[in-house]
């Protein structure tokens, strides 16, 4: 689990090197991470197990590699007269560690039958229609679920129909969050650009080149990409007043009306006050 991933990465970038290699080589079973380690006959390369679960926090985008591998969870701040009960790890630490035997105990029992059922795996129902990718890493789920399901000897409470309804919002999200975290992002690009100005003109290759610089916004890697973008929010190529240079006229107008629309926060909105077992702990207990 990795908390705040986005401060490492300004802090110790060798580390975040490091903690980025084995996201992207633990992916597949099998995949191993080299270290150099000192022994007795000197300095050798030792391979670790790198494939396991990870859960990834933060405020920030991460690279495309690892973002097409995850499953998104976007929270959602609490409004003022919402009510949720706080989490507390060391009041639920015994109910969650009796959960993971179970699960263990679970999973080694019924391992082959889980492969078997994995490797058969092709028919995806309503699923079909999200993209491969998304498709990929639900099989894993996808084959644990139908193997609980079958075990069921009244179809009661099966699992794979909740599961499946998820999974489509989770798949059909992805476009939906990508094009709103990707403005939201321009817009405080465009901000930096304009300055105190009410309107700028920026040339075509000058706005590429800013935004391909930008974490949020990396993926924007043509002049075409970058229009068929901007024209989704009324942000249209066009021509300087001279009539002879192609670029975009950015005003203050639209970078307002772009915040209201996608998702600003409010700047009335109350922070909640931390939990008993989160105060002085950083971000301990949070999942």
């Amino acid at each position: 689990m990795f908390d705040e991933l986005e401060n490492l990465k300004g802090d110790d970038r060798q580390k975040f090197g490091q903690i980025m290699s084995i996201l992207n080589n633990g992916f597949q079973a099998g995949g191993k991470v080299p270290r150099v380690e000192k022994g007795e006959d000197g300095f050798k390369v030792v391979y670790y197990n790198a494939y396991c679960p990870k859960v990834l926090a933060g405020i920030s985008r991460l690279v495309d590699t690892i973002e097409d591998r995850s499953f998104r969870v976007s929270m959602v701040r609490k409004a003022r007269h919402e009510k949720v009960q706080r989490f507390k790890l060391r009041r639920q630490k015994s109910e969650l560690e009796e959960l993971r035997r179970d699960l263990s105990l679970w999973a080694n029992a019924k391992r082959k039958e889980i492969e078997e059922i994995y490797d058969g795996l092709d028919d995806f129902g309503s699923l079909v229609s999200l993209d491969d990718r998304f498709q990929d890493i639900v099989e894993p789920l996808a084959a644990i679920a139908c193997l609980a399901d079958a075990e069921l000897s009244n179809g009661a409470n099966r699992v794979w129909p909740d599961l499946s309804a998820v999974l489509l919002v989770l798949g059909g999200k992805r476009d939906e969050v990508e094009k709103k975290e990707s403005i939201i992002a321009f817009a405080e690009l465009a901000k930096g650009l304009l300055d105190k100005s009410e309107s700028k003109f920026i040339q075509n290759g000058e706005l590429l080149e800013k935004t391909s610089a930008d974490d949020g916004l990396s993926w924007i890697k043509s002049k075409k990409a970058l229009a068929t973008f901007l024209g989704k929010f009324d942000l249209i190529v066009g021509h300087d007043s001279t009539g002879k240079l192609r670029g975009y006229t950015i005003t203050k107008t639209w970078i307002e009306d772009t915040e209201s629309r996608y998702g600003v926060m409010h700047p009335d909105f109350e922070a909640s006050e931390p939990s008993e077992s989160q105060s002085g702990r950083g971000s301990e207990g949070i999942l």
